[in-house]
């Protein structure tokens, strides 16, 4: 089986986001479900890519398929998506360390309404694909859908937002810890990369020029302007990352500590309150909600419920 130009790139993404997965499964396991950690979406990222080359190197022997041709179609398609969701995930996390030291303007609201933009742009990303008649992507002869269109155009308000965040940290960098200092030097670094990746993907559908189609196209121009450019920023953020430890569980809540009042019954010599009935039913119904809010913490619409709740009680 004699392997061509395309399939030899295809390969290459399968060997290179191997141990690129294998890392960032253990930077999750080290640092734990963190809302903002982002390794969750460098696992989705990866295993998006290697899937993508396996199903691109699938057509060799059955090149007609329709299942895998829309299957390699759709992964190459949303590789911004889950790179800017890291991204904003790295950005929460020196949101957070700054937050501990003093009060910003920027509030967590804001990066999730982005993260709600980057999903919406993916989910017309999708649609866009399944829109065109078959064979048309690989023909190379074809008009963007309308949702094609309007998810770059959300994908170019997304960047351009991220942009504004590293930015808006970067003039408070000397308020953040020492680890989220090395992550936000990640992104800067990181963003020229995801710049010229999107450029690609503006060029390909706004453009609907023939040589920037990801699978009928130029197959360098895709390696050099697409494929490197994630496997840059993607090198970047898991490298940095191997040098930050876990993020202080208390950093978010230390702020808002509020002093203990001198008049409470640790001390006044009294018994502490909290063996009473009344306070072990609380503790029993606050097990349970604290169990729900953390799988809720998960999910995007979750983080957003949360965080609203929190700005509540202050």
């Amino acid at each position: 089986m004699t392997l061509d130009y395309r399939n030899q790139v295809s390969a290459a993404t399968i060997a290179f986001y191997v141990p690129i997965l294998l890392l960032a499964i253990y930077l999750l396991v080290r640092q734990g479900i963190h809302r903002n950690a982002g390794y969750v979406y460098m696992i989705m990222f990866s295993i998006a890519r290697i899937l993508g080359a396996a199903l691109e190197l699938g057509t060799i022997n059955n090149p007609t398929s329709k299942s895998l041709n829309i299957g390699y179609a759709v992964l190459v398609s949303i590789g911004l998506s889950p790179l800017l969701l890291a991204t904003l995930g790295i950005l929460g996390r020196v949101l957070e360390s700054v937050k501990k030291t003093k009060h910003v303007v920027l509030d967590e609201m804001f990066l999730y309404a982005v993260h709600i933009i980057v999903i919406i742009a993916l989910v017309l990303s999708i649609v866009g694909i399944n829109q065109l008649p078959q064979g048309a992507i690989f023909s190379g002869h074809y008009s963007q859908p309308k949702e094609s269109i309007a998810s770059i155009a959300l994908f170019i308000v997304a960047y351009v937002m991220i942009v504004a965040v590293a930015l808006y940290l970067g003039m408070h960098f000397s308020s953040a810890r020492a680890e989220e200092k090395r992550l936000l030097i990640g992104v800067v670094v990181s963003l020229p990369f995801l710049l010229v990746r999107l450029i690609y993907s503006c060029v390909a559908t706004l453009g609907n020029v023939h040589s920037f189609n990801a699978f009928t196209g130029n197959v360098t121009i895709f390696l050099c302007m697409a494929l490197v450019m994630e496997y840059i920023t993607v090198f970047i953020y898991e490298a940095v990352a191997i040098t930050v430890g876990p993020f202080p569980k208390d950093a978010a809540t230390a702020p808002h500590h509020k002093p203990q009042s001198p008049t409470s019954d640790s001390e006044i010599g009294g018994r502490p309150s909290d063996s009473g009935p009344h306070r072990t039913t609380e503790k029993q119904s606050g097990g349970a909600g604290s169990t729900l809010a953390k799988i809720g913490g998960y999910t995007i619409i979750g983080q957003a419920v949360m965080a609203i709740r929190n700005r509540r009680k202050r």
